[in-house]
């Protein structure tokens, strides 16, 4: 009897032993979640608080990479459609594009169209040798958000991204490489502008003409 308790007692020990190796495999294979935008250089964000602006027109590219084809629309289109997401209120781009001087390369100026702020966006790199493959961008691109009074001065707030996509998995849409172009920049410019903070909708601002 005493060897049928001895016995059982050291079944249990192993049981609760494997248990305990089980939780700790596990715990050990858990991946951290992801934190969007976490390898997005970020300056220090001067005085976006300050300044909280609401309506901001999305200027033109600044396309710095040697490559042919960077998707400069789609990009815009994309950041366009991310803001709101901070609370902020983008410009129609025909508007935008329609106050636009000089011929090559055309420009926006600041405070045309009576904006708080002006988002540039400016492609160092592209590098789309694999997208029709794979899938998979190599970009780097940068966000500056300047306001429109104070045009020259530091911004109030930049972010650079240098980061290979690979987006086999993330997009799910069928059709030609073409076609998921600007699906594809939209997941760019969220991870681009994840950091960004949002806008305090409690203070007031003028409106501008969209």
């Amino acid at each position: 009897m005493i060897r049928t308790v001895q016995s059982s007692n050291t079944f249990d020990a192993r049981v609760a032993l494997l248990g305990l190796c089980a939780v700790s495999v596990l715990a050990g294979c858990q991946t951290q979640p992801r934190i969007p935008g976490a390898k997005v250089q970020v300056q220090p964000e001067g005085r976006l608080a300050a300044a909280n602006p609401s309506d901001i027109a999305v200027a033109p590219i600044e396309n710095l990479s040697p490559t042919a084809g960077v998707p400069e629309l789609e990009l815009r289109r994309a950041a366009s459609t991310f803001l709101p997401r901070k609370r902020y209120s983008p410009l129609k781009l025909e508007n935008v594009d329609g106050a636009l001087v000089g011929v090559e390369p055309a420009t926006y100026r600041p405070g045309t169209l009576r904006e708080d702020a002006v988002l540039e966006l400016t492609v160092h790199a592209w590098d789309d040798s694999l997208w029709d493959l794979r899938r998979t961008l190599t970009v780097d691109i940068e966000a500056r958000l300047v306001e429109s009074a104070g045009q020259g001065g530091p911004a109030l707030w930049t972010g650079r991204l240098s980061q290979r996509f690979d987006l086999t998995s993330s997009l799910h849409e069928g059709g030609s490489a073409a076609s998921l172009i600007q699906p594809a920049c939209n997941l760019i410019l969220e991870e681009l502008l994840a950091p960004l903070p949002s806008r305090d909708v409690a203070a007031q601002s003028r409106t501008a003409i969209n």
